[in-house]
């Protein structure tokens, strides 16, 4: 069943550009997670609600950790953000992977424990990317989002 579901949200999606807010969500929350590491914060999610509540969409927050999370992983070593003027090699990839879990999840491929970790970061990816489209479709248009129940 998470097959199908899988397959069917990554047709539905590929080939699809994601929007200037849905990036700028996900740009975000990478980098408010990679600026609270290296503050040494142990515990990410407050300042990651916070990043993503100015975006209206603070509850993101444990998807969000987790993706990025289960990027380190597949790669081996911490994210690289990017600066105010262009995105990093690392969020482009992530960025590509929300657009389409499925094929995205190549450029991680190559990491040291990318045999055990692909399959749980295109989960992330795929349950991250449906997040974002729902808290992006507004809570008027929730009903109208992919999957909605009473779709």
């Amino acid at each position: 069943m998470r097959a199908a579901f899988l397959a069917r949200r990554t047709a539905e999606r590929r080939g699809k550009m994601r929007t200037t807010i849905e990036q700028d969500i996900a740009i975000s929350a990478i980098r408010c997670c990679h600026a609270a590491r290296s503050r040494g914060e142990d515990n990410v999610l407050p300042c990651l609600y916070a990043a993503l509540e100015s975006h209206g969409c603070g509850l993101l927050a444990p998807a969000f950790l987790g993706l990025v999370e289960a990027c380190e992983y597949c790669m081996g070593r911490d994210f690289c953000p990017g600066s105010a003027e262009r995105f990093s090699a690392d969020e482009c990839q992530i960025l590509a992977l929300l657009d389409d879990p499925a094929h995205g999840g190549i450029s991680f491929a190559h990491g040291p424990h990318a045999r055990s970790g692909l399959e749980l970061l295109v989960s992330a990816a795929a349950s991250t990317s449906f997040l974002i489209e729902r808290e992006c479709a507004g809570p008027t248009n929730r009903s109208s989002a992919p999957g909605h129940p009473s779709r």
